[in-house]
Formats: structure tokens, sequence, C-alpha cells
């Protein structure tokens, strides 16, 4: 997920009940507590976890996610455990890399949100919006922001004030699925329906300039 020399290294871990996996040990409430709340077994917070998004998931989304992990065929594969170099830890505290520890920013005992229900409504847009991670680069507002990996660029605004405002559906739908930019999750967003992202276009297109 992440490695530099003088920062260090967070890996992705292994999700698979594989040598070197999760999953054989993972139960139901673990994978709840971990994918929406962005805390592991131990208690401990996860790093670079998205669960700011994956908290707006609905109750039946969040289920099917981890009936599919729980599908996932053992592959051996051991990873490290996170490090961070003392300038790496320096940096993290100073907010450098942005909100990598979610666990910190969700509020774990408040409501949870209002389920959605899929259709051609800018509402389900801004479902899919608050769960696939636009935000985490693009700003609360969605006007502009930055991804948590210091070697990326700032991300656009994608409000009716941002370069958006002169594109078409067209544009946006075939930007998502081929723009093949290292910091921009175009390989997600590729196998999303074509329904999917003209909701989420419907959405943005409702979003004022900011």
């Amino acid at each position: 997920m992440f490695e530099d020399p003088s920062l260090g290294h967070i890996d992705a871990p292994n999700l698979t009940p594989g040598k070197g996996g999760i999953g054989k040990d993972y139960t139901d409430a673990d994978w709840v507590r971990s994918l929406r709340h962005g805390v592991g077994p131990d208690g401990k917070p996860l790093l670079v976890m998205p669960s700011a998004d994956f908290y707006n998931l609905s109750d039946q989304d969040l289920g099917d996610i981890i009936a599919a992990l729980k599908s996932l065929p053992p592959v051996d594969k051991e990873m490290q455990d996170p490090a961070l170099t003392p300038l790496g830890q320096v940096l993290l505290s100073a907010g450098a890399f942005g909100d990598i520890i979610d666990a910190e920013r969700i509020d774990h005992n408040g409501p949870r949100p209002t389920p959605v229900a899929p259709g051609a409504t800018a509402a389900y847009g801004d479902y899919l919006v608050r769960t696939v991670g636009c935000r985490t680069c693009h700003g609360a507002n969605l006007s502009g922001g930055k991804d948590p990996d210091p070697k990326a660029p700032p991300a656009p605004n994608l409000t009716q004030s941002g370069d958006l405002r002169n594109w078409s559906e067209a544009d946006f739908l075939t930007a998502a699925r081929t723009r093949k930019s290292e910091f921009m999750p175009w390989k997600d967003l590729s196998r999303m329906t074509d329904d999917e992202l003209k909701v989420i276009w419907l959405y943005l297109q409702s979003q004022s300039k900011r």
C-alpha cells in the first residue's frame, strides 16, 4: 500500500484464509468492527482503512461484502506489520498523510446513516459517493482536496465551480472507465455499472459552486 525508505511501509493485509491471511481467524463481528469502525480484533485502530466511507454502507451492502470476503480461496502470503520511521511518525502526527486513522474521526456511537434505496436519484448517487471514497481525495465538500499519499497531486473540485462544469455525462463515464491515473481509483470505478456512474454524475451535477 505504501513504501518509502525514509518514511516506512504499510502493507495491505492478506484477507484470505491462507497462511499469513486474516480470513481464517476473523469472525463476522471482526469484519464489521474492521470495516465499519476501523478497529482490529485487538482493539487497535487500523492504518489507511477507509472506514469513514464504509461506515455509510447499508447493512445489506456490508453483509454482501463480508460474504464475499469469507468466500475468498486461501492464498499463502505473509505480510509485514506496518512500520514508520521517526520522520514518518513526525509527518503522521503533523497530518501530512491526511486522515489515515479513520477510527479517530468516526462517531462510533452515532446514529446509523439512513438507508437509501438503489435508483436513478441524486440521493442514491450521494450514497455511492459517500461509500466509494470520493471525499477522501476531493474533500468533504468535493471542492478539492488531497490524497493521503504525500506524492499525490491535489484532487480537483467536483462541484459546479470546478472542471466538471464543462463536462457531459458521456465525458464523465469515459473518464471513470479509462483515465488511468495512479491516484484515481479508476479500476474500481470501471467495475461500476453505467447506471451507478450515471447517478454519481447526477449527484455531482446537483452540487452548487464551492
